[in-house]
């Protein structure tokens, strides 16, 4: 999110509450990008590592 004046502020904090009071894994948390400046979001974009994938299905079917 490009958080101009701080204008996500208020959803940033419910999220920072949902992980503080387990409502929300930690990497979870992590997927929320912020900043208020566009070359900084970028950057974050660049590094950003999507936590693995959890799968239900336990053998293949053919």
């Amino acid at each position: 999110m490009l958080n101009i004046n701080q204008y996500f502020d208020p959803l940033v904090s419910m999220f920072d509450t949902m992980e503080r009071d387990h409502f929300m894994q930690s990497k979870y948390r992590a997927m929320v990008i912020t900043d208020d400046t566009p070359e900084r979001i970028l950057k974050q974009f660049s590094i950003y590592k999507a936590p693995s994938v959890k799968t239900y299905l336990t053998e293949q079917r053919t």
